[in-house]
């Protein structure tokens, strides 16, 4: 499971890379869920190309229940890469996890933050849960922000004429004592 923006394309970078340098031994890939179509968007924005000969949007299967086409993509692919990050149930990586729980030889690999309610969450933190899954389970830390040096770094090195922060808000009282607001104008 990853998450659609960001997460899913640093993975297909992680394993392209890894391939190419002989780190990790060939094997197709495919993309499903909303990482598909967002992958998709970033090859059209960025003139990069995450998906090749081993990584490739899963097939639209017309004809066949999800569950199904999911099957078929796990005869054809080694490795799924998914949407949600946090195996929401009802979403693709949800399927996708309970078709390969039964298996020794299979692993759900979670890349990123989950919240309690999730069903990811729970199987990582559920003894009897966990228990029910023959498959590995892994969790592997990426963390998806910078510390204030990184931040500063960048915008250091980019001179960017704007900048917006997205995401988390300094305490109330301390919005104008925040360093980044000394150094950047604010819009």
């Amino acid at each position: 499971p990853a998450f659609a923006l960001g997460r899913a394309q640093e993975i297909l970078l992680i394993l392209s890379e890894g391939m190419e340098r002989g780190e990790l031994p060939p094997m197709t890939v495919y993309v499903d869920g909303l990482a598909k179509e967002v992958s998709k968007i970033y090859e059209s924005l960025l003139n990069r190309r995450f998906f090749n000969y081993y990584l490739q949007p899963a097939p639209s299967r017309r004809g066949l229940s999800f569950e199904e086409s999911c099957r078929q993509n796990l005869r054809e692919a080694d490795c799924i890469l998914s949407t949600s990050g946090m195996l929401m149930e009802g979403t693709p990586s949800f399927v996708y996890g309970k078709l390969i729980s039964g298996g020794a030889q299979n692993a759900i690999i979670f890349s990123g933050y989950m919240v309690e309610e999730s069903f990811g969450y729970r199987l990582l933190k559920d003894r009897k849960l966990l228990s029910s899954f023959k498959c590995r389970i892994e969790k592997h830390h990426f963390s998806a922000h910078s510390d204030s040096f990184e931040m500063e770094f960048l915008l250091e090195k980019l001179s960017p004429k704007r900048v917006a922060f997205i995401h988390g808000y300094p305490p109330k009282g301390k919005e104008s004592s925040h360093a980044f607001n000394r150094e950047v104008v604010r819009f």
